[in-house]
């Protein structure tokens, strides 16, 4: 850290643990390390326990998570391409 900004040290780590200030990761980082910690298995759109859809309200953080990942992903640019790619090799 340049010695001008020292003083701020602190500050500046109480907002990087808000996750200010960090590289954010990209749709196809995600779902790639996604993939590799599932056993190549797309994330859920929608969680059901007893056949049911759970509210957003009633899933657990890790279920959260994983909807809004899948959520990220449907709505990519690179899920698009990838789509486009397979359409056009099954010719």
């Amino acid at each position: 850290m340049p010695e001008e900004y020292q003083e701020y040290r602190e500050q500046i780590e109480t907002l990087r643990g808000y996750g200010l200030g960090l590289e954010k990761k990209t749709v196809d980082t995600e779902i790639i390390e996604w993939l590799e910690e599932h056993n190549g298995r797309l994330p859920r759109g929608q969680i059901r326990k007893k056949g049911i859809q759970l509210k957003t309200g009633e899933m657990t953080e890790e279920e959260r998570k994983e909807v809004n990942l899948y959520q990220k992903w449907s709505k990519s640019s690179i899920k698009k391409a990838l789509e486009a790619c397979k359409r056009n090799t099954t010719r």
